[in-house]
């Protein structure tokens, strides 16, 4: 231990071997890739998979590159995966498990709308959205309603089920709100006072059940706005 060795456990920086940073687990097609921080940190990083979260089983030798794919697993069930940073003959602290699930569709759908085509005044509370979404995954896209989780990998591993269905909300709590078919358009009632700022909620999910990040649109209500329609009629003024 640390203290037969005359270190302070209470000190990084006498540490042999450096406590882990960011990790990331990410289910694929079959397999599951594994990412980690600080790849030259250590001489050796172990992997451990299993299917019982309380028996990691036999570690596998993972290099120093800072990733690693595990192959051979099967689609649609659960693993538990652990990490354990190698310095030398030191054996840093396993992780904590982390459960993944393989599938042949773990991609969410990317998507994106806009409020009456990205004006920044309704005359109006009602308003069109339009509405852009696919399953197929968008290499170098900015953010969206998939937020960089997907890459070259999901192109080359993951099927894509397709299937897009939509939602949207006068606020971010979308539980009760009803899936429907995917649309170009979407007639809307803003939710909010003339003179304020409305925000509109919008959510994608694929024939998987893979459902993207919750994304929004803001649009400022005129402080003349009506209630019902934006047309509005002037009629010229008579003197008698």
């Amino acid at each position: 231990s640390e203290v037969r060795n005359q270190r302070n456990p209470l000190d990084p920086k006498d540490d042999q071997v450096r406590p882990l940073g960011k990790l990331r687990f990410r289910p694929l097609n079959g397999m599951l890739m594994i990412d980690w921080s600080y790849p030259l940190s250590y001489t050796n990083m172990l992997g451990y998979v299993s299917a019982d979260p309380n028996n990691p089983g036999k570690p596998f030798d993972m290099g120093q590159k800072g990733d690693f794919v595990v192959n051979g697993l099967a689609n649609d069930t659960t693993y538990f995966v652990w990490v354990q940073g190698i310095n030398g003959n030191a054996a840093g602290e396993m992780s904590e498990p982390e459960a993944v699930t393989p599938k042949a569709d773990p991609d969410m759908p990317a998507g994106a709308f806009l409020i009456e085509n990205g004006q920044e005044v309704a005359l109006s509370k009602q308003v069109q959205l339009a509405i852009s979404a696919t399953d197929t995954p968008l290499l170098g896209a900015a953010q969206g309603a998939a937020a960089h989780m997907t890459d070259m990998l999901s192109l080359m591993i993951n099927e894509v089920s397709g299937g897009v269905e939509m939602r949207f909300s006068n606020t971010e709590d979308m539980t009760g709100v009803a899936w429907e078919p995917l649309a170009a358009s979407k007639a809307w009632t803003l939710d909010c006072d003339p003179g304020e700022t409305c925000t509109v909620y919008g959510q994608f999910r694929d024939a998987a059940g893979n459902e993207s990040l919750i994304i929004n649109d803001m649009i400022d209500l005129d402080a003349n706005a009506t209630g019902n329609t934006g047309n509005q009629l002037f009629l010229p003024a008579v003197s008698r």
